[in-house]
């Protein structure tokens, strides 16, 4: 019955420690994303698909670019922890015609993700 025990409390100490190492390793990957103006004015009509990880947060995004406009922020993936309302972002960006808007509160980290993976998809359209 001890052994039992002591296997038990030695399993939930494991899990505990990978967990916070988890966690540890997201809030790094997020406090890395850093973001470059992008010029639309250099920009080619297309839609253009771009993706960010930072391994719990993972977004995927079609931009559609016309006339060096985004018209269009599909969120194709988006597997996040808490940060569903981050998607709401996308009107932002739209209004704003750039990237580097201020992030949904509550959802962060999402927000940041997918504010990059839009970053990556309108870089492709700059020839």
């Amino acid at each position: 019955m001890k052994k039992i025990i002591i296997f038990i409390i030695i399993s939930i100490v494991a899990i505990a420690i990978a967990i916070g190492y988890t966690f540890n390793q997201q809030e790094k990957s997020l406090a890395a994303i850093t973001f470059e103006s992008i010029d639309l004015s250099r920009s080619t009509d297309g839609i253009y698909t771009g993706s960010y990880d930072t391994n719990l947060i993972k977004v995927t995004v079609e931009v559609t670019i016309e006339n060096q406009r985004i018209l269009e922020i599909t969120i194709l993936k988006h597997e996040n922890g808490l940060g569903d309302e981050a998607k709401n972002i996308v009107t932002d960006i739209i209004l704003e015609q750039d990237h580097q808007v201020d992030v949904i509160s509550g959802a962060t980290g999402s927000s940041n993700v997918i504010k990059k993976a839009v970053e990556v998809a309108i870089k492709k359209s700059i020839k």
